[in-house]
């Protein structure tokens, strides 16, 4: 019955949403129709059009995304204007924008200066990435899961530590197997004592979470916050979107990497064959960087700061490790494409290998540059993207850019197995990243995300092994698989162009 009541709740939430949407785009409609009737309106809708131009070109920041709809404004000028502010006026994104602002500073962690002995292209990402606050550990050991499976059980097992408090950031939380377990832990630590924090993202729990969610958890001792409520107002997306997986216990123990709090992710249930992902988890200080990403966001959503002292005590007992661990955060409010520069970086770093998973392939001619210079430069690069899709239309843009990448030296792959979802670099076997952002525009423009850089064999080896296991069960893609029409290959084309939009 409690079952029952719960999809209740969440199709309620869905019919009410998808009657705002529909209301929105009748209303859209009539007033284009009304533009081509009535001269006056077109005029209006004209000079709209023509404003939204100068706006597309004096503000949007990635230069790639103004031609997509520059395009559009052209090609439709009565009604290009209204649909590039149907999908941009994001009133919720200004909230955040204010939001952050209104943050006095950046919450830095305390770290002590590790010892850093890196070759020069390793040390110029660790230095961008001090200079922007946050630190590098030594004191940090590091566990690679290679699977959903292997990271719940490692999460269970350190949620059961828990003595002061668990702090949770995902971007999709769904009742089910594995949050059913993680479930009853958490209210359990909160009767204890504990102090349990949520924070979950509204779009990508739209469809699995009902809108009481909040209030369920809070009647169990857990606090709750919703990333960007999503109100369809006046548009039909907000592109603002909190896409980090983040567990920190008692700033000891931390965990991030592509695996949601969802039942396909440990494959309980299959969606799209088998899902492959991986995780990675800290053990030490760096654990608190992940805390001061948490703390920052959680603020964010609160409206106000708080004293996070508390939370960030420095570890006492830290000992030396061989690992040097560096986490880092990536916002799209602040100016500085932090995750994309991490993998540019690392791109350069690489000097015999360089190995790549990630689910979407879907970025801007900086990075193809990148891959196919180091693969041009002697450096064997592959790239491993799913064969079995979750999403058509990107599956296909990723397809778009297979011809250029291996005509530039790079072997690219589809794992055959299933769904490949996990976001891994590892160059060299002695430098690795593990952790949210896709190779895409959402993820590089306008996701929150995070991740950690791996610095020495015995962390990054890992990531390399798991990604020779994946190669196993993966299909090269050779020119003679992309032998093609005239109307497909135009067909690429185009959707490279509106590849920043998709």
């Amino acid at each position: 019955m409690k079952k029952k009541h719960r999809l209740r709740r969440l199709l309620r939430r869905r019919i009410s949403v998808a009657l705002m949407i529909l209301l929105q785009i009748v209303a859209l409609v009539l007033l284009m129709l009304a533009g081509a009737k009535r001269p006056l309106v077109a005029v209006g809708m004209w000079c709209i059009s023509g404003v939204v131009i100068v706006h597309i070109l004096l503000y949007r920041s990635k230069r790639v995304a103004i031609l997509p709809w520059v395009i559009l404004t052209l090609l439709f000028p009565i009604f290009g204007g209204l649909f590039y502010l149907y999908f941009h006026l994001e009133a919720s994104s200004r909230f955040v924008r204010r939001g952050l602002r209104s943050l006095s500073a950046r919450i830095t962690p305390p770290a002590e200066k590790a010892a850093v002995s890196l070759p020069p292209r390793e040390r110029r990402l660790s230095v961008y990435l001090e200079r922007l606050g946050y630190p590098i550990y030594g004191d940090t050991a590091v566990t690679y899961l290679p699977s959903g499976e292997e990271m719940l059980a490692s999460l269970l097992e350190a949620l059961r530590t828990a003595k002061r408090y668990i702090f949770f950031e995902y971007f999709i939380i769904e009742d089910g197997v594995m949050w059913g377990q993680i479930y009853e832990i958490l209210k359990q630590k909160a009767a204890e004592g504990v102090e349990v924090r949520v924070i979950y993202d509204d779009i990508g729990c739209f469809l699995r979470v009902p809108r009481e969610f909040r209030k369920d958890l809070a009647r169990d001792g857990i606090e709750c916050r919703v990333f960007n409520p999503f109100r369809p107002i006046f548009t039909s997306l907000h592109n603002h979107r909190d896409h980090r997986k983040i567990a920190v216990i008692d700033g000891e123990i931390a965990f991030t990497g592509g695996v949601n709090l969802a039942d396909e992710y440990i494959n309980a249930v299959t969606r799209f064959g088998h899902w492959k992902d991986s995780a990675v988890r800290l053990d030490g200080s760096a654990a608190l960087s992940f805390c001061s990403i948490f703390l920052e966001n959680w603020c964010l959503c609160k409206g106000k700061t708080e004293d996070t002292s508390p939370y960030l005590l420095p570890r006492e007992d830290a000992g030396a490790s061989p690992v040097l661990v560096q986490p880092y955060a990536d916002s799209p409010l602040d100016g500085e494409p932090i995750a994309e520069n991490v993998y540019l970086s690392a791109i350069a770093a690489a000097e015999k290998t360089l190995y790549i998973t990630t689910p979407y392939f879907v970025v801007d001619d900086g990075l193809v540059k990148a891959l196919t210079l180091a693969a041009k430069g002697g450096v064997d690069v592959r790239i491993v993207t799913p064969h079995i899709y979750d999403k058509r239309i990107v599956h296909m843009a990723t397809r778009s850019y297979y011809r250029e990448l291996i005509a530039g030296g790079v072997r690219v792959y589809e794992y055959t197995d299933g769904f490949i979802h996990e976001k891994t670099l590892v160059a060299d076997g002695a430098l690795a990243v593990v952790g949210t952002a896709n190779f895409d525009y959402r993820s590089l423009c306008h996701h929150f995300e995070c991740g950690t850089v791996l610095y020495g064999e015995e962390s990054a080896v890992a990531v390399e092994r798991d990604f020779l296991k994946v190669l196993s069960v993966s299909h090269e893609i050779e020119e003679k698989d992309l032998k093609s029409g005239v109307f497909r290959r135009l067909g690429n084309a185009i959707l490279r162009i509106f590849a920043p939009i998709l």
